[in-house]
């Protein structure tokens, strides 16, 4: 097993082990997700890489380096694109568990694909929104997927 693989089964495990609501969530689930973030690390970022954290247009434009690395399977080609989709995997992860259950209420255990699909689908919909936080943008979409009942 090479370096990365055993980074992403270390990182399975912890991530299983360490939160309560991703014990729903088998290392199978966070394989993936964790492959691309650690694939978009180990290439290294180039200076074209945008960081996805410092506004929702960069959200958006990481938002669609995930769809085009979705819609190619996975395969990771260029590495700013593989950053970016990396990124925007991770921020919309980190952006749901730590609202869970308090800005969204997803009815069914969901998958790190799922969330991530919906949340980009709204990025794309939503331009007007792209002058605002890239966290409230993420959240936003989350909400609308998964209202919490009040």
């Amino acid at each position: 097993m090479g370096d990365a693989a055993r980074l992403v089964e270390h990182l399975a495990k912890r991530a299983v082990n360490g939160c309560k609501y991703t014990r729903r969530m088998t290392s199978d689930l966070l394989r993936p997700f964790l492959a691309v973030v650690v694939a978009g690390f180990a290439l290294g970022a180039n200076a074209e890489s945008t960081d996805c954290a410092m506004s929702g247009s960069a959200l958006a434009t990481c938002a669609a380096s995930w769809e085009a690395v979705f819609a190619a399977g996975n395969q990771l080609r260029d590495p700013g694109q593989s950053y970016e989709a990396g990124y925007f995997d991770g921020m919309v992860v980190a952006v749901g568990y730590a609202y869970l259950q308090r800005g969204w209420c997803p009815a069914a255990p969901f998958n790190v694909n799922q969330i991530s699909a919906v949340t980009a689908k709204y990025i794309r919909a939503n331009p007007e929104r792209w002058g605002e936080r890239s966290t409230t943008i993420v959240l936003e979409a989350l909400a609308k997927f998964a209202p919490c009942k009040k």
